[in-house]
């Protein structure tokens, strides 16, 4: 429940929003603050402007700023004065007895985090996180394995003021990396390069049968890679995608669903994934170039299953692409704005070539979002007069002009604007992490989460797979109603143990929870993206929800997959990761022709059960099942291939609809 602010107040927000970019930026990039300092600074963005721009209930006033407001924003201001003037005493707080001081800005830190994280997020995340503070404080009073000797109000105050409660993994992920991704992400659709992957995504798939339901995969795997988002992928693409979908024969809660599944991938798309990225890094005490690495693969396969899923899809109702005059011409989007994507590149750079820090890759490819933009106002300019007419001095009239235009994406105004969007971009993120951190402590405090993870290994008999079973179950549950990055903070806390202990690499067992993360906010009967899409496609949101874990299914598989297979995760010589990742994709198509009934023709039961065995074989690894699943898959093939004959020779064949324009 947004409000409407007066002119003064929005005008004072923009200027906090703007402040707190340029804090970001310099105390990042050119002279380093105390990562105290600066991770409860970055709290202030949850703390002020979640305070002034969304509402406490119905009854809070919708134009103004309750008293209530007010003085949570002082006193939210006053506690971060109070520990950045006090970063030493809070560094060793943890293991010290806090003063009276320190358990007051901690309490009242505590408290407001909370109510924030309820304003923005909702529920959930506050119930667990205060479940977790009364075990804390309860302890002596749970039964069996549960009790613990219980921690003091003061104990527990000044535990969360330190690095491992609110200061935490999480908030130094969000304050120090995910912070300057999103701000550069807010740079790249300023200057329009959104509409170059719509387009790019149009031309490269548009044309081909059920080309629109392509044209939201692609287009939300691109917009994925800067977004981070998976409601925000829905609202951006989905506005022109789904009703395309509708027009060329999709059904509503299909074409709903393909949007939701695609977009929501994006979370699980190198390199910002929600910010969970830069907090898996931190809490492997990796660098955060291996994990985007990690991520490449299990993405690839996911959108490749997806992608056959939607093909299979329109083969069955018999539906075809648009025409070529419908579509934009990809050689003419790469010249006319290909630029846009240079610096996209230079962040894959300076990430992957120069195995640099994110924080530096991130500034230099916001520099490069500006710097392209002047280049090619400076280019133009030169075409426009000739370079017989061109002058200096009229050149740099006409880009000092260009610098006050609030039309033109990088100027004055639009990176002022640019500057100001970037924290409340991270509002939700922050608050998640700082909600996140106060689970993460309790679970440090009390030490719960190895008992937990002696549960799951009993619960399980010691067995891996069951134990994978378990953890899946635990993700999508806690994940319910969560943002996928405090959700996956939540659940790697507790159930990432027992993996590892089992002998799961850390990083294969982050990314099984992560990704399971990810699939409880695409699950039945919380999954927002499907309700996002549902409202675009006008159709049941639950209709939506449960079409999308059909031909999503691929989600429940992929992290299975790499927990068994490690070269998934570019955990190998390069030959096995080769071989790994081609026979996942070969039963990735399988599994799409399996779940949609439809390979060269429509199946029937013999061949539909012969790909779903093989695509399981081909999932996972090893070189008899691999062997056996191509075997399958080839019997099944030919099945199709003599049923395509048969079908032939008696003039049978799939009706194709007509494609129509989306500009009826």
């Amino acid at each position: 429940m947004q409000r409407t602010l007066g002119e003064a107040v929005a005008a004072g927000l923009l200027v906090f929003g703007v402040a707190m970019s340029l804090f970001h930026i310099i105390g990042l990039g050119f002279y380093p603050v105390d990562p105290i300092a600066l991770r409860s600074v970055h709290l202030l963005i949850p703390l002020v402007l979640v305070f002034a721009l969304l509402k406490r209930g119905k009854r809070s006033p919708g134009r103004r700023m309750s008293v209530f407001d007010w003085v949570a924003i002082g006193a939210g201001l006053v506690a971060v004065a109070y520990t950045v003037t006090h970063t030493e005493e809070i560094q060793f707080s943890a293991a010290s007895v806090p003063d009276a001081w320190m358990i007051t800005a901690g309490a009242l830190l505590t408290l407001l985090t909370l109510e924030a994280t309820r304003r923005i997020i909702g529920l959930p995340l506050v119930v667990i996180a205060v479940i977790f503070l009364l075990y804390a404080y309860l302890g002596p009073y749970f039964p069996g394995m549960l009790e613990h000797r219980g921690k003091s109000l003061g104990r527990i105050s000044g535990y969360l003021l330190s690095d491992n409660g609110l200061f935490g993994v999480p908030i130094h992920a969000s304050a120090a990396y995910a912070f300057l991704f999103v701000l550069f992400g807010g740079f790249l659709r300023a200057t329009g390069v959104s509409s170059v992957f719509m387009d790019l995504a149009f031309a490269f798939a548009g044309r081909t049968r059920g080309g629109p339901a392509k044209v939201a995969i692609i287009s939300s795997c691109l917009f994925g890679t800067i977004s981070g988002s998976g409601i925000a992928n829905v609202v951006t693409t989905g506005s022109l995608t789904i009703p395309l979908m509708k027009k060329t024969g999709y059904k509503p809660h299909f074409a709903g669903a393909v949007e939701s599944i695609a977009s929501s991938g994006g979370m699980i798309t190198p390199p910002v994934m929600g910010s969970a990225a830069f907090i898996m890094a931190e809490m492997l005490n990796i660098p955060y170039y291996e994990v985007i690495l990690a991520a490449a693969i299990p993405a690839f396969i996911y959108y490749a299953a997806l992608f056959w899923m939607v093909d299979f899809e329109a083969a069955r109702e018999g539906l075809v692409g648009l025409r070529r005059e419908e579509l934009p011409n990809a050689r003419q989007v790469l010249t006319s704005s290909g630029y846009l994507l240079i610096p996209l590149g230079v962040l894959i750079y300076v990430l992957v070539v120069e195995f640099s820090s994110p924080i530096r890759a991130s500034l230099l490819s916001m520099v490069a979002s500006i710097g392209v933009v002047w280049v090619k106002e400076a280019v133009d300019y030169f075409r426009a007069e000739g370079l017989s007419g061109a002058h200096p001095f009229a050149l740099a009239r006409a880009m000092i002009r260009g610098l006050f235009d609030k039309k033109k994406p990088m100027s004055l105004p639009g990176m002022f604007g640019a500057l100001a969007e970037g924290p409340r971009g991270m509002m939700e993120v922050a608050a998640a992490c700082a909600t996140a951190g106060v689970v993460v402590g309790m679970i440090s405090l009390t030490g719960v989460g190895l008992k937990f993870a002696a549960l799951l290994i009993d619960l399980s008999g010691g067995h891996l797979f069951p134990a994978l079973v378990l953890t899946m179950i635990v993700c999508i549950i806690l994940g319910m109603g969560l943002p996928a990055t405090a959700s996956y903070i939540v659940t790697v806390a507790v159930a990432a143990p027992a993996l590892i202990k089992m002998g799961v690499s850390p990083l294969a067992a982050h990314m099984f929870a992560f990704h399971f993360s990810i699939v409880s906010g695409t699950t039945p009967p919380v999954a927002l993206a499907a309700y996002a899409a549902a409202a675009i496609a006008k159709t049941s949101p639950l209709a939506v929800a449960f079409t999308g874990m059909r031909i999503g299914i691929v989600a429940f598989v992929v992290p299975f997959m790499f927990v068994y297979a490690p070269p998934l995760l570019m955990a190998g010589s390069p030959g096995e990761v080769a071989v790994a990742t081609v026979t996942a994709f070969v039963g990735c198509i399988l599994l799409a022709a399996g779940i949609q009934g439809i390979m060269l023709v429509k199946a029937e039961f013999a061949d539909r059960a012969l790909f779903l065995v093989a695509s399981m074989l081909l999932i996972f690894p090893g070189f008899y099942t691999d062997m056996t699943g191509l075997g399958l898959a080839a019997v099944g093939l030919l099945i199709q291939f003599r049923r395509k004959v048969r079908l032939r020779l008696s003039g049978s064949a799939f009706a194709p609809v007509a494609p129509s324009s989306p500009k009826e």
